[in-house]
């Protein structure tokens, strides 16, 4: 089974990032901002803007090994596809 996981970081940040690179289409962040995690469920969330990449892989590296049943997917499953189709 798959565990699903939100990597989130505030807009601001997200933002500020996207300016800083310079290498980023200014605006793509804020556009897919609530795109990105509008089903909003996950198996657990990691916040980029207090946390160091190799902080977030740990944090969900533990989780995983804890062996916790990872439930989004089948949640998003039922409320997404009906009948064996996708809607």
């Amino acid at each position: 089974m798959f565990s699903l996981w939100g990597v989130k970081c505030p807009l601001q940040v997200l933002e500020q990032r996207e300016a800083e690179r310079g290498d980023r289409n200014i605006g793509t962040a804020k556009y897919q901002y609530d795109r990105v995690h509008a089903h909003g469920l996950y198996d657990g969330e990691v916040d980029m803007s207090v946390l160091f990449i190799d902080e977030c892989v740990e944090t969900i590296m533990e989780a995983l090994e804890q062996e916790r049943l990872p439930r989004a997917f089948s949640q998003l499953r039922q409320k997404f596809v009906t009948d064996g189709s996708s809607s």
